[in-house]
């Protein structure tokens, strides 16, 4: 007020109008660039083959442990569950899984492959899936050699592995992994390659190809699992069935974590 009509003061007032105007303009073109290069950052994302198809898949957690279930009462009521979630309308293929991709849940397990002799100091600590029948299939991932587990795959037969391709070529360079063993410190015991699976990314978009094995989850049990259901249409519009089918053989059994696949990705 006290520089009001004088010259001073209204040569002090443009300067700093005009400085203000200056740094609005520079804050507003750094957050253009900002804004910008997220973009392009986003559409580049979206371009990388994550190695599985995350649409229209809908996944939801249970844990049997808290449930008082025993590996064997278990691993019956996942084979139920998975039973009766297939003959729902419009779902297309049901697996369950201890982990999604570039999601929660899994772990990993040391490994020793079967003729190969590893240098000093090097980590053998390899990624890992327990899984059911028919994952690949609901993942849409291909398997490049090999066969699918099924139900066979117990605790009577031939303990199964599935290795992914990056595996192969880590441990088995130009050998025909088919057929070779490795041990899990899961369970200390050998288990057979019985197929083949394309590399999918495991935690992060830019990542290199990683080994990752598949075990068997009527092999190798875990009590808490995912449920991934491939259905025809919007996934979330199948939540409250598949939760009731659930609770058809257990209505005490908590489901949580209910949401799509799609979703869980995007935010890994």
């Amino acid at each position: 007020k006290e520089e009001t009509g004088s010259a001073s003061g209204t040569l002090r007032k443009a300067r700093l109008a005009s400085g203000l105007v200056v740094a609005q303009i520079g804050l507003s073109l750094l957050l253009l660039i900002c804004a910008g290069l997220f973009i392009r950052s986003f559409r580049s994302a979206q371009q990388i083959n994550p190695g599985f198809n995350p649409r229209k898949v809908l996944i939801a957690s249970y844990d049997l442990f808290t449930a008082g279930y025993s590996d064997a009462s278990g691993a019956e009521f996942d084979r139920q569950l998975v039973a009766k979630l297939e003959t729902l309308p419009g779902v297309q293929s049901v697996a369950l899984s201890n982990r999604v991709p570039l999601g929660f849940g899994g772990g990993s397990t040391s490994v020793k492959p079967e003729g190969y002799i590893s240098p000093a100091n090097e980590s053998m600590e390899t990624q890992a899936a327990i899984i059911t029948p028919n994952y690949f299939q609901t993942m849409q991932i291909p398997l490049v050699k090999g066969r699918d587990f099924t139900l066979q795959d117990n605790k009577g037969s031939q303990r199964a592995v599935i290795v992914s391709e990056a595996f192969a070529n880590r441990y088995w360079p130009k050998q025909e992994p088919l057929g070779k063993q490795l041990n899990s410190d899961l369970t200390h015991e050998w288990f057979k390659v019985v197929g083949v699976a394309r590399d999918t990314k495991v935690t992060g978009l830019n990542e290199k190809p990683t080994p990752f094995v598949y075990l068997p989850l009527y092999q190798v049990y875990r009590a808490n699992m995912i449920i991934n259901a491939r259905v025809a249409g919007d996934p979330l519009t199948f939540a409250k069935t598949i939760e009731k089918t659930a609770h058809e053989l257990n209505p005490e059994l908590v489901v949580y974590d209910v949401t799509t696949l799609e979703l869980r990705a995007q935010f890994a």
